[in-house]
């Protein structure tokens, strides 16, 4: 490799981070069909052919920008699912015991992590969302069905055999408890000017995220275990 070819690497990696990050931002506020490339081409400072040359053509910016975000939170989700089915595995091997707070809290925690930054760094995802609904397309929909759909389902099907086996509680309908879930993450920080309106609070900070982190965690806990 010849001495300049990492250099041009990083500046083609970092390019293209610019560019996504651009791109999801106008597609966040016009839309599919709003969104200009030479505008995304401006706020970087490139050449709009570039983006051509990286995205081949403005659905194809469209998907990247959707798959970035989501497929980082894809992969993270299976790993979580796996590290957690691994755990309880070993620490219920060989006893009649229920499970703990110890033993479920990891994965529950976990994914309201995941939830919170995926929210605070690509809450622009769900404007492109909305605008689609409005719109009748389903780009971005169908990026969220492949990438994101398989791991919600698998952590529900799990945890539904964990209420099967009597390790959770038989009344929790786990389908909603993850939508309550993913709507208390979110709401703070989607909706931050009617939740100024009543507290002037700042829920990007980490206090707050904390805060909150660790009140659903426990309200989930608290409704999962018997």
């Amino acid at each position: 490799m010849s001495k300049d070819a990492a250099p041009r690497t990083r500046n083609a990696a970092e390019t293209k981070r610019r560019i996504l990050d651009a791109a999801e931002a106008e597609y966040a506020a016009k839309g599919f069909d709003g969104a200009r490339l030479g505008a995304i081409a401006r706020v970087v400072g490139v050449q709009q052919a570039l983006i051509h040359h990286y995205f081949e053509d403005k659905a194809g910016l469209y998907r990247a920008v959707v798959d970035r975000a989501l497929g980082a939170m894809s992969t993270e989700g299976w790993d979580i699912l796996a590290r957690t089915v691994s755990a309880v595995g070993k620490s219920s091997r060989g006893k009649s015991m229920r499970l703990t707070q110890e033993d479920v809290r990891p994965l529950v925690e976990a994914f309201i992590d995941l939830l919170q930054r995926f929210f605070t760094e690509h809450g622009q995802i769900l404007a492109i969302v909305r605008h689609e609904a409005q719109d009748g397309s389903t780009l971005a929909l169908d990026v969220i069905r492949t990438r994101v759909k398989p791991v919600v389902d698998a952590v529900t099907a799990y945890l539904d055999a964990l209420k099967g086996a009597g390790e959770l509680r038989r009344d929790v309908d786990v389908r909603q408890l993850t939508i309550n879930a993913m709507a208390m993450v979110a709401f703070p920080l989607m909706e931050q000017p009617m939740l100024g309106a009543v507290w002037p609070l700042d829920p990007k900070t980490k206090t707050f995220l904390a805060a909150a982190r660790e009140e659903i965690v426990q309200m989930l806990l608290l409704r999962l275990l018997p």
